[in-house]
């Protein structure tokens, strides 16, 4: 257990990559996950570039073209990737859980149900990033790709924290309260992340690993808070 002692909020992307490797029976249900979501993100970001790239080339409107397939993907960050990376790793970690002999106080179902209460309530950082990407974009182009990965990364977190909390048994209104008083550390998570993602992204398949890391690294910062092991 020195992996999860060791583990705080500027390391544990980093870690939560290691923890994946060392828990396959983490993989079946993240790799379900990654392929529904990557052939999804995959399709809606092509056809967004594929509607917006200009007819002629230039670099500015092609970056701005890049752009909104960028902007495309934090959006399925937003909606879409909640909905199943938070199905697949409520399930995987709670296994994870029982096998190590400790109760999983939350049911998937009443987890679900609550967090559309957490999303309503975190709506600002859900707000102000696709305000900040469009801005961007139309704006200041260049800075696009770094922005768009910072904003995947800490969309990423305030779901996995909401996840993690509550398979653990922590309420809705709990939840909310503790995203709210520990921001500066879900950022903080993000950038590491995002670093994380930057490194992922010169392998072929690094990008694969991405969602894992982040909700297994969010798992192992927050467990000791539960959990003295």
């Amino acid at each position: 257990m020195v992996l999860i002692n060791m583990t705080d909020r500027w390391n544990c992307p980093f870690q939560g990559l290691g923890y994946f490797f060392t828990k396959p029976r983490l993989w079946g249900w993240a790799f379900l996950g990654i392929f529904i979501a990557g052939l999804l993100t995959l399709t809606v970001c092509a056809k967004v570039i594929a509607a917006t790239y200009p007819h002629y080339s230039s670099f500015w409107p092609i970056l701005r073209s890049l752009g909104w397939g960028a902007f495309a993907f934090v959006m399925m960050v937003l909606f879409v990737f909640p909905i199943i990376f938070n199905a697949c790793f409520a399930k995987a970690l709670a296994n994870l859980l029982k096998r190590e002999g400790y109760s999983v106080k939350s049911s998937f179902w009443s987890s679900f149900f609550s967090s559309v209460w957490v999303f309503v309530r975190t709506l600002k950082w859900r707000i102000l990033w696709p305000l900040i990407l469009l801005f961007t974009i139309l704006m200041l182009p260049i800075l696009i790709f770094p922005v768009s990965l910072l904003a995947a990364n800490h969309l990423a977190v305030l779901e996995s924290v909401d996840l993690v909390l509550s398979i653990f048994g922590v309420d809705a209104n709990e939840r909310v309260r503790w995203i709210e008083t520990r921001g500066r550390d879900c950022l903080a998570v993000a950038l590491s992340g995002s670093l994380l993602t930057f490194l992922l992204s010169f392998f072929v398949i690094g990008w694969l690993f991405w969602i894992p890391a982040i909700y297994c690294g969010v798992f192992l910062w927050i467990r000791p808070e539960f959990i003295r092991d």
